[in-house]
């Protein structure tokens, strides 16, 4: 789940080119969140981490990219790992007010 293995990308689409591939796995934690970053604006670090993971992905053989995590409570969830996550769309749900995050650019 961590670093630039576009490699393997690359190689599963070398092995088996008749399939398609479409990645779905770029979350970053809110604790990567730069000092001063609220839940209504997001971090832009986030944004380009996406892109970075998004094209890095295209550029080796996926056909596309799906966000598994579009839409999150404030909190970051619900997840498996109950951990504080960002998303392209974070959710004030005792507000009933939605924040757009730089992901959602990408």
């Amino acid at each position: 789940y961590t670093g630039d293995e576009f490699g393997h990308v690359a190689e599963v689409q070398h092995r088996w080119p008749d399939k398609l591939l479409l990645p779905s796995e770029a979350t970053y934690e809110k604790y990567r969140w730069h000092a001063g970053t609220t839940l209504a604006q997001g971090d832009w670090t986030m944004g380009e981490g996406y892109a970075h993971d998004i094209l890095g992905d295209l550029n080796n053989g996926a056909i596309g990219w799906l966000d598994w995590n579009l839409l999150l409570d404030s909190r970051g969830g619900p997840n498996h790992l109950f951990n504080d996550c960002d998303a392209a769309i974070m959710a004030d749900v005792p507000k009933d007010e939605l924040y757009v995050h730089p992901q959602y650019w990408f």
